[in-house]
């Protein structure tokens, strides 16, 4: 008998081999082996075409599978004839049935009227430059006149002569992104609406202390401020080099400011807030700066700027005045006291009230609330509870007297006429 195998090679690949068997022969002729082997190389190249066509339809599925699950839409046209090839999804897309022959004309037909001639002319530059086709347009739904987004790529395939014979791609529909950045500009729109209908000069930072934002307060501060350094602040400079310089010179304010901001930046606290005089000149000005996390976001800060001049004005002239009336009563001949009606006790009272009575400030505190009971006269002590519901019942303007003895610390008796 004879035997011969013979290797299916595709390349230096193995397919497999085959055997030949026979009794009847002690050995193959050369011819036959020859036979043998050209049969074996033409079975080796159909395997190999069957394994490259499997290949092929499980690629083409998977790209198909992807595409259906991006919801993409693939077309491809002839740019001599104007026809196309659409898949189903490229239908819904343009609202059209199945049934309509595809073509470049019914494409076009969609494109929203204000888009059509900014779409015409990109494509024909991509077109000339043989660059990648990729735009956005609004279309007009076929079916029910929707205006939806596309967002096309393809590209074109040239002849030897470099002429387009073909435009293939994908498009899919946007509508939701569009519709989300249209409503992100607009909410924006109305932050910074609301944000220039603010008096306080406000700015928005990043976790960085660099400006991204200021409102028309905090520009019109700066224009009316020009060359004051805390107001002329241009958009992308740090905040925090704005304290550097009063840092730098110890200035206390300065030095508060920066470290509650710093540590405002770095998430130490979520708000802050820091009184700082901030003069013009010939006048004397003072802020209150406000920080605050801006709902939570880790991303940036508010820092606003509040003139509280004239609070400090109306503290100061409080103090000047409260200084002034307690020099009066000080120096005053009569005796004058503040006694507190619900806590039954002596508040405050001037030089002249421990003169007359020869107590000091702790004997009096030592009595808390039985103090009137302990040195007023007994029989005057029971008048007081009348005198007392008159004092609640006055009018603005109206006063009340009371006659009454008050014990001294020698213990003998002084008479007071209460207004």
């Amino acid at each position: 008998g004879a035997y011969a195998g013979f290797p299916l090679l595709a390349g230096d690949r193995l397919l497999g081999t085959i055997a030949f068997i026979t009794r009847t022969k002690t050995h193959f002729a050369e011819g036959e082996v020859q036979t043998i082997q050209t049969a074996c190389d033409q079975v080796a190249a159909m395997l190999e075409r069957m394994r490259l066509t499997r290949e092929l339809r499980e690629s083409e599925e998977r790209q198909r599978l992807a595409i259906e699950g991006a919801g993409l839409g693939t077309w491809d046209v002839d740019m001599r004839t104007g026809e196309a090839v659409w898949n189903r999804r490229q239908y819904e897309l343009q609202g059209y049935g199945v049934e309509l022959d595809a073509s470049l004309r019914n494409w076009q037909q969609r494109i929203h009227p204000e888009d059509a001639q900014r779409v015409m002319t990109e494509m024909e530059q991509a077109r000339q430059t043989q660059s990648p086709v990729s735009l956005e347009h609004r279309l007009l739904r076929a079916d029910t006149g929707e205006l939806r987004w596309l967002s096309v790529y393809g590209r074109f395939t040239y002849d030897a002569a470099g002429h387009a014979i073909r435009l293939s791609g994908v498009s899919q529909d946007i509508t939701d992104r569009k519709q989300a950045e249209q409503a992100g500009r607009e909410s924006e729109t109305f932050i910074r609406s609301v944000l220039d209908s603010l008096p306080e000069h406000v700015a928005v930072l990043n976790i960085d202390g660099v400006i991204l934002h200021v409102n028309q307060s905090w520009e019109q501060f700066a224009r009316a401020n020009d060359g004051n350094e805390l107001a002329a602040v241009p958009i992308g400079i740090n905040y925090l080099d704005l304290f550097q310089v009063n840092t730098a010179l110890e200035d206390p304010h300065a030095c508060e400011a920066r470290a509650q901001l710093q540590a405002l930046l770095v998430g130490q606290i979520d708000s802050c807030a820091v009184e700082y005089p901030c003069d013009a000149p010939g006048q004397s000005r003072w802020f209150l700066m406000n920080g605050r996390r801006a709902n939570n976001n880790t991303r940036h800060v508010v820092i606003s700027h509040v003139d509280i001049t004239a609070n400090k004005l109306a503290e100061e002239a409080l103090r000047n005045s409260e200084a002034f009336a307690r020099r009066i009563s000080e120096i005053a001949p009569n005796v004058i006291y503040i006694y507190d009606i619900d806590e039954k006790r002596n508040v405050w009272g001037n030089r002249g009230l421990f003169e007359e009575l020869g107590y000091t400030q702790e004997q009096l505190d030592s009595m808390s609330g039985n103090l009137l009971e302990t040195l007023m006269h007994p029989d005057d002590f029971a008048r007081f509870p009348d005198h007392q519901i008159k004092l609640l019942t006055l009018q603005d303007g109206e006063t009340a007297d009371l006659e009454y003895r008050m014990r001294r610390a020698d213990q003998s008796w002084i008479t007071f006429l209460s207004r």
